[in-house]
């Protein structure tokens, strides 16, 4: 494991294998602190575990019955533009001027607020529309003109893009894959790119649920 020498502030693992059997010791290096710079730690041994690490061995982990009766886990919302986002001052106002924002404004939480804040409260509010059509959603004035006037262009010009990116690479391979994603959120686009609505299903039916960041060096709970 070892700093990305990149803008990214993150380590990396980089593996080499053979075909067929390694005889003798396997080493497997580490990189101590968080800077290029920083120093190594080298260890031999004799078969090197999945986890990449000195001293777990994930392999002889237990599997846990209730984590697979849980039916599985979520990667949480991705809103696709900022303006989705209000910061808590604003989004204060907004449910003063009109109670009825409530249904359709919520706190956005992500490590910054679950694990960067003592108190991790949350800084800003998600608009959500759910799956309310554009007529329903028209019905919260501020909040869809706000996504009117700076999320449509901006989704109008990611479908352009993505139109011709695809033009392009089935000029040059006619079987190729191309993606959707934009044109779909085109034609939705007062709701957030992906909206996760299968998780907020099964949130629904939970009193509680257990949150950890995506990106972080350790995981946190």
């Amino acid at each position: 494991m070892q700093v990305w020498p990149g803008d990214a502030v993150v380590h990396v693992s980089i593996v080499n294998w053979i075909k067929g059997e390694a005889k003798g010791a396997k080493r497997l290096s580490r990189q101590l602190g968080d800077q290029i710079g920083s120093p190594w730690e080298v260890k031999e041994f004799d078969a090197i575990n999945a986890a990449l690490s000195f001293g777990i061995d994930v392999t002889k982990a237990l599997r846990l019955e209730t984590c697979a009766r849980a039916g599985g886990c979520y990667q949480g919302q991705t809103h696709g533009h900022e303006a989705f986002l209000l910061p808590r001052a604003e989004a204060m106002n907004a449910r003063a001027a009109d109670p009825a924002v409530n249904q359709v404004l919520f706190p956005y939480l992500i490590g910054n607020e679950l694990i960067g804040r003592p108190d991790s409260l949350p800084q800003r509010y998600v608009i959500d529309f759910g799956d309310r059509d554009q007529l329903e959603a028209r019905r919260f004035g501020y909040l869809f003109e706000r996504l009117e006037e700076r999320v449509l262009p901006a989704r109008k010009a990611a479908a352009a893009r993505e139109i011709d990116r695809n033009a392009k690479a089935l000029a040059q391979r006619p079987e190729a894959q191309v993606n959707h994603h934009h044109a779909h959120a085109l034609e939705h686009w007062w709701h957030l790119f992906y909206p996760r609505n299968e998780m907020k299903r099964a949130l629904a039916r939970l009193s509680r649920y257990i949150v950890c960041v995506r990106v972080t060096k350790r995981p946190i709970f």
